[in-house]
């Protein structure tokens, strides 16, 4: 239990510190800003991957298809 406590305080403790770094009156705007920033370049990043993928995928089983379909046609 006292391991727990412990835990739960270390927690708290941090998460009020990023609070105060992220409420700052007067370098918050910015960090906030730079924060979003990055949030929102990690999401682009992460879609033009899942979109790349995709077309990948989807081009190579329209391959495999093509190929099936000649094979069967030259039976």
């Amino acid at each position: 239990m006292n391991f727990r406590r412990t835990l739960g305080m270390i927690g708290s403790a941090c998460i009020g510190a990023g609070i105060m770094y992220l409420a700052d009156p007067r370098l918050g705007r910015r960090r906030r800003a730079r924060l979003r920033d990055r949030f929102v370049s990690t999401d682009k990043k992460v879609r033009r991957f899942i979109s790349s993928q995709t077309a990948d995928v989807k081009n190579r089983a329209y391959g495999i298809f093509c190929e099936a379909k000649k094979t069967l046609k030259a039976s």
